[in-house]
């Protein structure tokens, strides 16, 4: 069972109260309530496993293939509820998901640029070198599948991620800093819109659309 439910060593996860989880989200009591119906009927038990939260994102993105890009998703939010002594790192809590949508949906730009910057950086050394961004580009392209617009090819691909790591790669060092990320990021792309698409579809998302 992905969430292993029927493990009588698991404890089962209780997250905290409603109004808290809202102070420190800056979702309404509405959004979480319909967000954590959503995660209880994937993970019965309150915490959730890395096969369950790549079955979520295979019936958001049935077209698609979400292998890589929840294989990178999953180890952002592992690497937080690391932090956490109450859960495993094999293991995502409710709160873990919910902090992580809060700080894309609803944390500033600063927060939402220095989120995706991680994201890229797939080996967490503090920099995004050309296979980071390939790696992470493509994952994105896969998830999308034939409902992607415009479709690309693998050869249209490789060359989207070269311009865009050339592009961002300012000091010419083989590899993009934070700083000149996240400046990059800043700018408009010209010419070939997969490449904002690709780096902006975290900033596009709205939380109201979370509601029920």
């Amino acid at each position: 069972m992905p969430c292993l439910e029927n493990d009588p060593h698991l404890m089962r996860h209780r997250p905290r109260s409603l109004r808290q989880l809202s102070l420190s989200s800056g979702f309404s009591s509405r959004q979480i309530q319909f967000l954590y119906r959503n995660f209880k009927q994937e993970c019965p038990n309150g915490l959730m496993t890395q096969s369950a939260f790549k079955n979520v994102f295979v019936q958001i993105f049935p077209f698609g293939d979400c292998t890589v890009y929840s294989k990178l998703l999953w180890k952002m939010l592992s690497r937080d509820s690391s932090k956490d002594s109450q859960t495993s790192s094999t293991l995502i809590s409710f709160e873990d998901f919910l902090r992580c949508l809060s700080e894309l949906l609803n944390g500033n730009e600063e927060e939402k640029l220095t989120w995706i910057f991680d994201f890229y950086d797939t080996d967490s050394d503090g920099f995004i070198s050309a296979e980071d961004m390939s790696q992470t580009v493509r994952s994105i392209y896969a998830l999308m599948g034939s409902s992607g617009q415009p479709e690309v090819n693998s050869d249209t691909l490789h060359e989207v991620c070269r311009q865009l790591f050339v592009k961002m790669d300012v000091s010419r060092q083989g590899r993009i800093n934070k700083y000149d990320f996240i400046q990059g990021l800043r700018q408009p792309f010209v010419g070939e819109p997969c490449i904002a698409l690709s780096l902006g579809a975290f900033l596009a998302s709205n939380p109201e659309e979370l509601d029920a």
